[in-house]
């Protein structure tokens, strides 16, 4: 037991010194991607009417990681930058509608999910400071 354990510990100390060595290893990288914060970033949530959070996982088999890799694929499907979409209603409505189909298409038999609204957060960096707006994308009416 113990030298099993022994060799466990000298092959993460192994890792971390040649990730260090090498230098683009997780989770020792010099890409942007993972060695900074990005200016802004989103996610996605869904509520009631009377704007209380219901859990996604409760009513589908989506996740919100889910909602926003089928919003990215949506972009990219109908080539909208986010600048695009954040200044266009009606586009950023559609954005939403199509998200809430794709919600209830996956939705538990079990849990019928009624009315609800698509929201997205956007975090932003404001100076030092990490900003947040909250919008309603789409309100779902019974079925999509």
């Amino acid at each position: 037991m113990l030298k099993k354990v022994t060799q466990s510990l000298s092959l993460g100390i192994c890792y971390v010194i040649l990730s260090l060595c090498i230098g683009e290893c997780h989770p020792f990288s010099r890409v942007s991607m993972y060695d900074s914060f990005p200016q802004d970033a989103y996610t996605f949530y869904i509520s009631d009417g009377q704007n209380a959070v219901l859990p996604l996982t409760r009513y589908s088999r989506m996740t919100t990681d889910g909602v926003t890799h089928f919003f990215n694929a949506w972009r990219e499907y109908r080539k909208v930058s986010a600048d695009t979409l954040m200044k266009n209603e009606s586009l950023y409505a559609e954005a939403g509608q199509a998200i809430a189909r794709e919600i209830r298409k996956h939705q538990y038999a079990s849990h019928p999910l009624g009315d609800f609204r698509v929201h997205e957060i956007f975090f932003f960096a404001q100076g030092d400071t990490i900003k947040n707006e909250d919008k309603v994308m789409y309100e779902s009416r019974g079925e999509e």
